[in-house]
């Protein structure tokens, strides 16, 4: 399981309620550990206190820590990450609806320097795209409503 410290500090209490909410027979099932994502501290003896605390109250290893990497981009894990891309003259608007999926569709157009992806949340962001992309959606019923 891998916890995402760099979203703020609830991190490692993420972990034990993800471990206390499943029935104790998936618990079992649950093999591995932790691993610590997007540590921003440099020295992880800081996590040190908390890492013991986590491994007690749930009886799981932390395997590591990965630190932050300020240049590496990755393709979202979900909407709530997207984020502009590029900053060329075809201007091209991503409709972000609620249960956005398969972002890597869209992957190639970063390639591209002549072209910027805008995301667009609220209509009233549209303004006038040269194109319009609705990605693909988790709930398609769901965000057609949204």
């Amino acid at each position: 399981m891998v916890l995402d410290i760099d979203r703020g500090g609830g991190s490692f209490i993420q972990g034990l309620g993800l471990i206390k909410s499943l029935p104790p027979g998936w618990r079992k099932l649950v093999k591995g550990g932790f691993i610590i994502n997007k540590f921003r501290g440099g020295d992880e003896k800081l996590l040190s206190t908390a890492i013991k605390w986590l491994e007690k109250k749930t009886g799981k290893p932390v395997l590591g820590v990965l630190p932050y990497v300020d240049d590496l981009w990755l393709w979202p894990e979900d909407s709530m990450d997207l984020r502009p891309i590029g900053n060329g003259p075809l201007n091209i608007a991503l409709i972000a609806y609620p249960y956005i999926s398969n972002f890597n569709d869209v992957y190639p157009l970063i390639l591209e320097d002549d072209v910027t992806v805008r995301i667009v949340r609220d209509p009233r962001e549209l303004g006038d795209p040269h194109l319009i992309i609705l990605p693909g959606s988790k709930n398609v019923v769901a965000s057609l409503i949204g």
